[in-house]
């Protein structure tokens, strides 16, 4: 439990690679300055007035910035993904499988078959059910809370979490695209920081007793590494104690970042408590993923070449001007500059790849 029994040597680490990528981080890093973009959130939830200060807090010092993408077998695919609209977005997914959908590819999903994905990554439309989920409290909640949580990790764990902005894919398999809620460093890599607001109807997917930490009792043991046991998804999910489609999100992610492990942070609206769970990495599922992945992408072309598909115009031109500013520095030491959407006001989408 290196990452979580010694901190000066975690934090010296994580330090290490994060403030190639942020900006003025000092080495101290447990004292994080607040982000010069970001304002206090307005939420339309009704929270009592002690856990509206914090979330507009968390919101104002959330670090919303790229990745140095050295050695990962990942490039940008749509930068600045965090600033599209809900309709935008849901367009831009159209585009491939997200992380989210990894569940669907592998058939462990109890929301959503395969044939209705494909139909979707098909469809130049945005249906109606779509729009209607950006509006469910439980996701917009979810928005509102997600700096809040990535602030909880930051202050337990001891390590830097950022937000990264951009959309990303597979180089090797570029039908498979990644977006992060969160992305720390443990031992000089990356690793995913998932993030999920708990209802209480979803609490019974979950086995608190066997997250590594919780707000009431600290670290635990380490789970053990049942990647390679003959085991089903589901069951190796519920060896972790999360949903088994959470579970192959994870392993999308780690499989972006190259990571040989994973967190999944989660905060329960009934009780308000903290949990965080780790998950090693599997690459028997990485590698169905890759595979079962491919299958259904072909059947998505074939299906959007019998309908003469045309790729949906994704076009935040009309809603955004357009500037460029400068990114942090990269390791090599080279400055480098994008083309940055800025909106006015920005929108907040719910991002669940």
């Amino acid at each position: 439990m290196e990452e979580t029994k010694n901190p000066t040597q975690r934090e010296e680490k994580a330090a290490s690679r994060i403030e190639q990528v942020i900006t003025n981080v000092p080495p101290a890093i447990t004292n994080i300055p607040e982000s010069q973009d970001s304002l206090p959130m307005e939420t339309d939830i009704v929270y009592n007035p002690l856990v509206a200060d914090t979330i507009r807090e968390a919101k104002a010092t959330e670090k919303i910035i790229g990745l140095d993408l050295t050695g990962l077998p990942i490039v940008v695919d749509i930068a600045n993904i965090n600033l599209y609209s809900n309709d935008e977005y849901a367009l831009a997914r159209r585009d491939g499988f997200g992380a989210s959908d990894s569940s669907v590819i592998l058939g462990v999903n109890p929301f959503t078959t395969l044939e209705e994905l494909i139909k979707q990554k098909a469809s130049t439309t945005i249906s109606a059910d779509e729009r209607k989920i950006g509006e469910l409290v439980s996701v917009r909640k979810g928005l509102d809370l997600e700096p809040l949580i990535i602030k909880k990790f930051e202050q337990y764990f001891k390590q830097v979490t950022i937000k990264p902005k951009d959309m990303y894919k597979m180089i090797n398999y570029p039908y498979l695209k990644i977006n992060f809620d969160g992305v720390t460093v443990a031992n000089e890599k990356y690793v995913p920081a998932e993030i999920k607001v708990v209802t209480m109807s979803g609490e019974r997917h979950y086995a608190t007793n066997k997250a590594m930490f919780n707000e009431m009792e600290g670290f635990k043991s380490l789970p053990e590494d049942v990647s390679r046991k003959n085991w089903s998804i589901e069951s190796k999910a519920g060896y972790y104690g999360i949903p088994p489609y959470y579970y192959t999100q994870l392993q999308a992610q780690m499989m972006a970042l190259d990571a040989p492990f994973g967190h999944l942070s989660v905060l329960l609206d009934k009780e308000w408590r903290f949990y965080s769970y780790y998950i090693w990495r599997d690459q028997p599922v990485i590698n169905a993923l890759i595979t079962e992945g491919y299958k259904a992408w072909q059947r998505v072309l074939q299906l959007r070449g019998e309908t003469g598909w045309i790729q949906p115009t994704v076009d935040p031109a009309g809603l955004a001007s357009t500037s460029t500013e400068p990114l942090p520095s990269t390791p090599n030491g080279k400055d480098q500059t994008e083309s940055v959407i800025q909106y006015q006001p920005p929108s907040h989408s719910s991002k669940d790849y």
